[in-house]
């Protein structure tokens, strides 16, 4: 789970600022014979990422730094 944090501290900026976070670790591979992919290789086939930690949190950090950035783009400021 993603939490975005913020931390007071002096003001240089007109806003403040946020912090994405989540782990970015993996579990061990296991037996390579069981996997559908090679778990090292990031195979996208069918629109879909095969491989280890394909679908971790790493997953929702990306979707929610594009997230960020679409909103920044379309000129969104989060009320304080």
């Amino acid at each position: 789970m993603i939490q975005p944090v913020e931390r007071k501290r002096k003001r240089t900026r007109k806003h403040g600022r946020v912090m994405l976070a989540a782990h970015t670790d993996t579990m061990p591979v296991g037996d390579e014979a069981a996997w559908t992919h090679p778990p090292f290789e990031g195979v996208i086939e069918g629109g879909r990422i095969y491989g280890l930690g394909s679908g971790d949190d790493k997953a929702s950090l990306a979707a929610s730094a594009f997230a960020v950035r679409a909103l920044r783009a379309a000129g969104f400021v989060p009320a304080r």
